[in-house]
């Protein structure tokens, strides 16, 4: 009524009587409730304001008689009513402009409901039921508006699916393969990703508060208190640009605020399994606000066995700190500096045993190992301390919103490798955590369009610049080599292999550096041309430049003086490119999107500087050109969420890693020229029969993915006869590594609502077919289709805001690999985490 009165110019008496009218109702509601709050503390011989309301309303003709209380509780009201009335009577004879700011009050029960409004009558307690936003296109979104495939979680759903570090989200979201291989983090979404990680960017960026942490090594870290984490699937050219061809994973953390607040989580599991970490916001002044997150990770190895000819295992420890401090010196304008450290100790993914060896481990004594047992002759450790400091400044202005970031991050990592995953001294790969390093700064700049911004009713926009600077170094890095001839424990193997081995022991030192300096400029428009009708364009124009900074070896054979330095030319390279992006997006109603896509993003060229008697390698740019059509919907008045989208990826200059000490050193790089994927996915979250059934949650997603290489000869490849490295493999038509045909999770939880608080109890389960580690999809480079199936009984005790969750992991107690590595001598596994269940306990105030 009040939007509809502001079309008018004046205000008549009888609008002016009706607004006096509904002001005063409000007001009558309002202190109703104000009594019946006080209803337990009041003198029961006296009539509260409520009783004698009730009284006179049934009653009018009666009013001369009517108490005291209700005359002065009039009066009251009547008085109010004026002056809201009269403050209402104003500003409905604003202009235009001026009203177009205020609130619309629906009024009366004739217009049609939106689906958010039905479905209030339906609310869930469910923790999987959330109205989440996201910044997936640099601004805060539902994510039911996003014209793209991102899977979002709050706080909430990440610990209620059991989710606390970057490597549980492949739980959750299926076509995303996390996994780690030598200490470092391998992650692949829908087919696309790299398993280079030594001096190799990943294809999937990883983002903290809107920075990029470029590291792989420092990825797997327990999230800490988050708001909610974002998985971008698909190539993210023009707005995270660097290195997102595979997608970006956007972790956004909590922010102080201006009321207190503390959470604390405390979890005992198997394997004497501690996890435990606090979260504090505490407001300073009116202005400023400071919040500190911590967590501390600790547990047995769920290896047995042995290490350094007979040392027992070392313990898993993790463990960090973050600082944050938010400062709003105007209404307008936030400051938030934030500054984490975060240290790491223990095997992790470093423990790789030889579960299977080729032809010429088996000449040198090596035999298969059991499962979840290593018997290993040199050491196994890893170490990694992580510092970083960023910050967000943010300007409002009446026209447009500027942002600012900067970061610098700078990574120390060490660790000792069994390169041959057995308790025989064959090789092995050690450097100090001082010696293998990254530092790493980034600026950006954001302009984007607000509410305020020149057509904002049908033009929204984005622009920005970009830079980046990184070197790493190793210095150096250590190989060992023993007396292999005098390892032979089959020599009629050997001679069928037709190889010799050295008779000497050596130890090399390997040094080398790589720098990048890369500069970006982007921009993205929406336009509007109907409420149903929109389309978006955008481009980012990049320049990187990748130097070898230096790289050079030296050899000591056992007995000798070193050998002089090998030194190797230094080299450069320039990619300069231009990623553009096209999406139109048609809403023919108000719950409902369809859109489809059309964008370009590279992953620049670099160089292999961990190389042992050959100039370091360089790979060329990898370029996609992706396209994709999605819908996403919400229907039956908002108890059912359905998402899904078709994809197609045109993958060029992939890059790829092969280890081998045949190949001009322990690791190098090259390109498979060409690959073709496509697919589809889907996910949906369902409320079921709520009149029935309150708080039955299911949640379900899939995908269907098609990943082959269809151009890739002349590649490295372990003869499927003798194991030993050659470059004759011809992998057309094979299978993408790391990329099931097929992969989900279903999962359904019901919540109890009690006096006290509320049960949750709930299960799911995760699947995924068969894929392959290495790109010639040998049967020993093969991971089986397994299952993982969980479960959690949780309470939560609402006086105390304390929760009680009792959680089982991998129940079925299945068996895979989170990232093989394949040397000469056979196929290395660290295994993931057999079954496991423990008690979690989370209080907030």
């Amino acid at each position: 009524m009040i939007a509809r009165m502001r079309q008018h110019g004046e205000v008549t008496p009888a609008q002016n009587y009706s607004s006096k009218i509904i002001t005063r109702v409000a007001i009558i509601c309002a202190m109703l409730l104000d009594s019946a709050a006080q209803a337990a503390d009041a003198d029961d011989s006296q009539p509260s304001v409520l009783q004698t309301v009730l009284v006179s309303v049934a009653q009018p003709a009666a009013e001369p008689q009517a108490s005291g209380v209700f005359n002065s509780a009039n009066e009251q009201i009547g008085r109010a009513a004026d002056q809201v009335a009269a403050e209402t009577a104003l500003q409905i004879d604003a202009s235009p402009e001026q009203s177009q700011d205020l609130p619309v009050i629906p009024v009366g029960g004739n217009e049609p409901a939106t689906s958010e409004e039905a479905a209030s009558s339906h609310r869930s307690n469910n923790r999987f039921i959330e109205e989440i936003v996201v910044t997936a296109q640099k601004r805060v979104e539902n994510i039911q508006d996003v014209p793209l495939s991102v899977t979002a979680f709050s706080a909430d759903s990440l610990d209620a699916a059991g989710v606390g570090n970057v490597q549980d989200l492949q739980k959750v979201v299926p076509g995303l393969n996390y996994g780690g291989t030598g200490g470092y983090a391998v992650v692949f979404i829908r087919g696309l990703g790299t398993d280079a990680f030594l001096f190799a960017d990943p294809s999937v960026a990883l983002y903290v508060d809107g920075v990029y942490f470029p590291f792989s090594r420092g990825t797997a870290q327990s999230f800490g208190a988050v708001e909610r984490v974002e998985v971008l699937k698909g190539p993210q050219g023009t707005l995270f640009g660097r290195n997102a061809v595979g997608g970006a994973i956007n972790v956004i953390t909590k922010d102080p605020g201006p009321v207190a607040e503390t959470s604390i989580q405390t979890s005992y599991g198997k394997y004497d399994q501690s996890y435990s970490r606090i979260y504090t916001s505490i407001p300073v002044l009116d202005s400023v606000a400071v919040s500190l997150s911590a967590y501390y990770n600790t547990e047995e190895n769920y290896y047995s066995g042995s290490i350094n000819n007979g040392q027992p295992l070392p313990r898993e420890e993790s463990k960090g700190v973050r600082l944050k401090l938010k400062w709003s010196p105007a209404d307008n304008v936030d400051l938030v500096l934030s500054g984490q450290i975060t240290e790491g100790s223990g095997t992790g993914t470093m423990l790789e045993v030889n579960n299977e060896s080729f032809p010429l481990g088996t000449a040198l004594g090596i035999t298969p190992q059991k499962p979840y047992h290593a018997d290993l002759d040199g050491g196994v450790f890893s170490t990694l301390f992580d510092r970083a400091y960023y910050g967000r400044l943010e300007s409002r202005f009446e026209e447009f919103d500027l942002k600012l970031l900067g970061s610098y991050e700078y990574v120390t990592t060490g660790g000792l490798f069994d390169f041959d995953g057995s308790p025989r001294p064959i090789a092995n790969f050690s450097n100090d955590i001082n010696n293998l390093y990254t530092r790493a700064r980034s600026g950006e700049l954001q302009v984007t369009s607000n509410a305020n911004s020149w057509s904002s009713s049908w033009l929204k926009w984005i622009g920005g610049l970009y830079y980046f600077h990184n070197i790493g170094a190793q210095s150096p890095a250590t190989f060992d080599i023993g007396n292999l001839s005098a390892l032979v424990s089959d020599p009629a193997i050997l001679q069928q292999l037709n190889i010799s081995l050295p008779s000497t022991a050596a130890n090399i030192d390997i040094y080398g550096a790589l720098k990048t300096n890369a500069y970006a400029g982007f921009v993205q428009t929406t336009v509007s041309f109907t409420d149903w009708l929109s389309l978006t364009l955008g481009g980012r124009y990049s320049d990187e430049t990748r130097s070898v900074e230096y790289s050079y070896n030296q050899v000591t054979l056992a007995g000798l003086p070193p050998d002089p330095l090998l030194t190797f030319p230094t080299a450069s390279v320039s990619t300069r490119s231009f990623a553009p992006k096209v999406s139109v997006e048609v809403r023919p109603a108000t719950d409902i999107l369809f859109y489809a896509s059309w964008q370009k993003a590279v992953k620049n060229g670099t160089f292999n500087v961990l190389t042992l008697y050959t100039p370091p390698s360089e790979v060329k740019p990898e370029t996609v050109k992706a396209y994709e059509v999605g819908a996403k919907t919400t229907l039956l008045n908002g108890l059912v969420r359905f998402n899904a989208a078709s994809f197609y990826y045109d993958d060029r200059n992939l890059q790829v890693q092969f280890v081998s000490l045949l190949n001009k050193g322990a690791v190098s790089f090259e390109n498979a020229a060409a690959a073709k994927i496509y697919g589809i996915d889907a996910d949906a979250v369902v409320q079921l029969f709520p009149d029935l059934l309150d708080d039955v949650v299911i949640t379900a997603s899939a995908e269907y993915l098609h990943a082959r290489y269809t151009d890739y000869t002349g590649a490295s490849q372990f003869s499927p006869t003798t194991g030993i490295y050659n470059r004759n493999g011809n992998f057309d038509g094979n299978q993408i590594v790391r990329s099931p045909t097929y992969s989900g999770n279903v999962g359904i939880s019901k919540t109890f609502n009690l006096d006290s608080g509320s049960l949750e109890l709930a299960t799911d389960v995760y699947f995924t077919s068969r894929y392959f580690f290495l790109s010639q999809n040998s049967p020993i480079s093969q991971q089986d289709s397994y299952r993982l199936f969980n479960a959690h009984v949780s309470y939560l005790y609402q006086r105390w805001n304390t929760r009680l969750t009792l959680f089982g992991q991998n129940l079925a107690n299945a068996e895979y690999s989170l990232g093989p590595l394949f040397t000469d001598f056979g196929r290395l596994d660290h295994l993931a985490a057999p079954r496991t269940y423990g008690l979690r306990v989370n209080v907030d105030f």
